[in-house]
Order: C-alpha cells, then sequence, then structure tokens
C-alpha cells in the first residue's frame, strides 16, 4: 500500500511516497529429493531445488554440509562437489524473510562411486 510522508518546517515541506506491504512467511518447503546420496568427487548435476510458497529473503542449513557441498543462501540450491565421504545425516534447511520461516528435513549422504 503506498503512503505519502511530508515533513515540514518554516522553511518549506517536502513530500515522498514509500510502499508497505506486509509479508507472510514462506510454507511448504520441499526438495525434489529429500534423501540425496551423492558420489564423493562427483559434480552435483542437477542441483537440488527447492519447492516453496512464498517470498524467501535467504535461506540456511544446519549442520553444516560436508565438504564440497553448499547451499546457496539465495536460491536455496544444493550444489558443488562433494570432497568427503559422509554417512548420511539429517540436515534441517530453513526458507526465511521477515515475516517467518519455513524449515524442512532431508537426509544427505556422500558416498564413494567406482
Amino acid at each position: 500500500m503506498n503512503y505519502i510522508l511530508t515533513a515540514k518546517n518554516v522553511a518549506g515541506q517536502i513530500q515522498t511516497t514509500i510502499n508497505i506491504g506486509v509479508v507472510g512467511p514462506p510454507s511448504n518447503l520441499s526438495y525434489a529429493d529429500d534423501v540425496p546420496t551423492y558420489g564423493l568427487n562427483r559434480v552435483i548435476s542437477p542441483p537440488d531445488i527447492p519447492t516453496v510458497q512464498g517470498i524467501v529473503t535467504f535461506y540456511s542449513i544446519t549442520p553444516s554440509l560436508p565438504a564440497g557441498i553448499i547451499l546457496d543462501q539465495t536460491t536455496g540450491y544444493i550444489l558443488g562437489t562433494p570432497t568427503a565421504l559422509s554417512a548420511s545425516k539429517d540436515y534441517t534447511i530453513s526458507a526465511h524473510n521477515p515475516g517467518g520461516s519455513s524449515s524442512t528435513t532431508i537426509t544427505l549422504g556422500v558416498v564413494n562411486v567406482p
């Protein structure tokens, strides 16, 4: 919604218009592959891409992903090239905006592929 702000003093006045909106939290965060197993030293292609409803300002993950794998904080994509073996483990990914957040859990592992 647009609002007009006016500042006045003895020298005159100035106006500006601002737009203020209310943003609800993202919802229904999920990943197409919620139990990914990646090959050691193999590029993750295509990246694992999230589906989410609403506006997302940034993504976060806990705990940290295995070496070589990243969560793109802007897109939520899981990508990279795993450089260390890792037993399957649960990771919580969250999508955030000023209205709140939505989370999902994936179980990710890195295996040696011949």
